[in-house]
């Protein structure tokens, strides 16, 4: 499987210091200010590591039903016309629900599992739109996914209403 990127000492400088760091609101770059600490990971990294695995507020347990439920609904009428869904809004959203942090890794593993899940289930080694996508559970929803873009499907077309011509004035 491999090392591991963090160990038990890194993992412990960076809850420490975001507890401290949690606590005066002021401070704007806690991520950067831990990388100097720790110079070998860069601050998206520990930002990532705390935010998915290290903060003492997230829920560790699988997803229940109705949040999964919840997930699929939100995601059907908050996704954007290009495919974009605010994972950080839905986080929020869910903890704002059902009383629970959960890291954005759980609920976008959670999904896109569930997506190449109903690919396979249709025979279809691509991934499907989500307007093609069927709920895990059909009591709980009734309605399709909003369309997901995976590509860029655009054409750059030139419009001319009207030539410009000049008119000469006497």
């Amino acid at each position: 499987m491999g090392v591991p990127l963090f160990d038990k000492e890194s993992d412990e400088i960076i809850s420490d210091s975001m507890n401290v760091l949690d606590k005066s609101k002021n401070i704007r770059k806690k991520y950067k200010i831990i990388h100097e600490m720790l110079p070998q990971y860069t601050s998206r990294q520990i930002r990532q590591r705390y935010l998915n695995h290290l903060n003492k507020r997230l829920c560790m347990n699988p997803l229940g039903n109705e949040e999964k439920a919840f997930v699929i609904r939100w995601i059907t009428t908050n996704q954007k016309q290009n495919g974009i869904i605010h994972w950080k809004i839905l986080i929020l959203d869910l903890k704002a629900k059902f009383g629970l942090l959960r890291s954005e890794n759980t609920v976008k593993n959670f999904f896109y599992s569930r997506m190449k899940q109903l690919s396979r289930s249709r025979g279809n080694q691509n991934v499907p739109s989500a307007q093609t996508a069927v709920p895990f559970n059909n009591n709980v929803l009734t309605h399709p996914f909003k369309p997901v873009a995976m590509e860029p499907n655009f054409q750059l077309i030139p419009q001319i209403n009207e030539p410009y011509r000049m008119v000469p004035h006497f």
